[in-house]
């Protein structure tokens, strides 16, 4: 398949975008670890729990992400979900990987740290008081949650989330932005999404000093 340059730019941005969403799924050692597990043939979670050692919850969200990209399909068997990559070509990209961090192991491990890279999405102030929940009907994993009548903004889990994007061009208020991009005014957003799902009225206080209720 010969990649074609001799598109529009627009056309160029838009499938770059798609390819660097599918390749996010390479994004994570654990997601990585289940693809190499799957080459032995298909498991269910507990299995895969087992061999991998996580908990179910962030296993089986990794596996959402596995399945958003097309790299791995599901089949249920009574109770049991089992999972197998979803095509030969995973295999060869499993494969090409290896070989070109091989020739490049020198130069890749003579760098700093390499350092595992986790950006999530985080819901900022424009939600307040709006609370669009189109970003709740596109998340792939049901990540973004709320209290009807207790909260005044949705609040994404940096836990769930698997960087898949879907949420941020839903938001008609442009209130979501990956962790990295989000201003330096509204970085404070991090720390409260993740927050109210540990001490949600810790959180509300936060977004009430934030932004008075009217």
């Amino acid at each position: 398949m010969t990649i074609r340059t001799d598109l529009p730019l627009a056309r160029l941005r838009q499938q770059s975008d798609f390819a660097a969403r599918f390749f996010k799924g390479l994004g994570d050692p654990t997601r990585v670890l289940i693809l190499r597990i799957l080459l032995d043939g298909e498991k269910n979670v507990t299995e895969l729990v087992r061999l991998i050692g996580s908990p179910q919850g962030r296993v089986s969200t990794h596996l959402a992400h596995l399945r958003w990209c097309g790299m791995v399909v599901a089949r249920r068997d009574g109770r049991s979900v089992y999972y197998r990559l979803a095509d030969a070509r995973i295999v060869a990209l499993l494969r090409l990987g290896d070989r070109l961090f091989a020739e490049h192991t020198r130069e890749l491990l003579s760098r700093s740290q390499i350092k595992e890279m986790s950006v999530t999405y985080v819901i900022s102030a424009p939600c307040i008081d709006v609370m669009d929940k189109s970003c709740v009907d596109v998340c792939p994993v049901d990540c973004i949650h709320f209290e009807d009548g207790e909260d005044r903004m949705l609040f994404i889990n940096p836990e769930e989330c698997i960087d898949c994007g879907a949420c941020e061009p839903a938001c008609p208020v442009n209130a979501i932005y990956p962790e990295d991009a989000l201003p330096a005014d509204m970085e404070v957003f991090t720390a409260i999404n993740a927050q109210w799902y540990e001490d949600s009225t810790a959180a509300r206080a936060a977004v009430n000093r934030l932004k008075s209720p009217a």
